[in-house]
Order: C-alpha cells, then sequence, then structure tokens
C-alpha cells in the first residue's frame, strides 16, 4: 500500500477508501488486539477465580480428611506433609488451571503467526520455526531440573 502511494498509482483523486485503506487497516489491527486483550483479560480472570476455587477446595477437602484420620494415622503424617498437601500441591494445582490455556492457545498463535510472516518473508520464516522447535527440548530440561529441585526442597519442607 505504501508503495503504491509512493509510485503513484494510487492519488487523492481515488476515493477514500481506497486512498485510506492503510489507516483503515491500521484501526481495524488496533480494535482487533483491542478486542483480544480485553477477551483474554476477560477469560484469565475466569480461570483465575476458577483456580482459587480449586485450591480452596482441595485445602479444605484434604483438612477435613486430616480431622478424621484415626490417632494412628496422624502420628504417620508429619503437620509439615498435611501444609504441603494443602499449599504446595493446591497451588501447583491452581498454577496448572492458569497455564491450561496457553497450552492449547500457543499451538494456534505460532501457526497464525507463522502464515503471517510467510506471506510477508517466505520460507525463510521456516528457520524461526525451527529454532522454536529446537528450543523446546532445552526448555524440557530446565523445566525438568526445577521440578526435581522442588521436590527436593519439599522433603526438607516435610520434615518441619
Amino acid at each position: 500500500y505504501y508503495q503504491d502511494i509512493q509510485s503513484g498509482v494510487i492519488t487523492k483523486d481515488d476515493p477514500p477508501v481506497v486512498y485510506y485503506r492503510g489507516y483503515w487497516l491500521s484501526a481495524l489491527l488496533m480494535f482487533m488486539v483491542g478486542s483480544k486483550a480485553v477477551l483474554e483479560s476477560a477469560y484469565f480472570h475466569q480461570m483465575n477465580r476458577c483456580s482459587w476455587r480449586i485450591k480452596t477446595a482441595i485445602s479444605s477437602s484434604v483438612y477435613r480428611k486430616s480431622l478424621r484420620l484415626a490417632s494412628a494415622e496422624q502420628q504417620k503424617t508429619t503437620l509439615g506433609e498435611m501444609v504441603n498437601l494443602m499449599q504446595v500441591d493446591a497451588a501447583k494445582i491452581e498454577a496448572f488451571m492458569l497455564m491450561l490455556h496457553t497450552l492449547w492457545d500457543g499451538l494456534f498463535q505460532i501457526a497464525g503467526y507463522m502464515v503471517i510472516l510467510g506471506t510477508l518473508l517466505g520460507w525463510t520464516c521456516i528457520i524461526g520455526l525451527i529454532v522454536i522447535m529446537m528450543a523446546i527440548p532445552a526448555m524440557g530440561k530446565i523445566t525438568g531440573r526445577m521440578f526435581g529441585l522442588n521436590r527436593s526442597m519439599v522433603k526438607y519442607t516435610d520434615e518441619r
């Protein structure tokens, strides 16, 4: 569009819809990005509420179950284990609920952006996709290491 204006293909004599096409497309893009932000914000608000409810339900059910345990069973379970069940494990489920959206939506966003980049850049956008694909195993190793460290930390907190 910009090149057409500079080269004189589109002149001021053209209808406003044609002449101001770039402005219309920019306004449409701004509206779409704003709509996406509002809708995603509303979605994440609902997911936060849902995850809080799930965390509360898990914590209260573990607490109720701990009150019903026989005294022999209560001796086997330390206070730290109970607190971990009520807080740490429930927080993991809460975090999973918040990231559930990213699991399926991220694939659609990557595919959409790759289509846009493919139309603009051509085959060279595949290089970016290859870099993303190569980063997945590295991120998996980093995440696995973090979960391993978290498990070892939980052992120490169970002893309190």
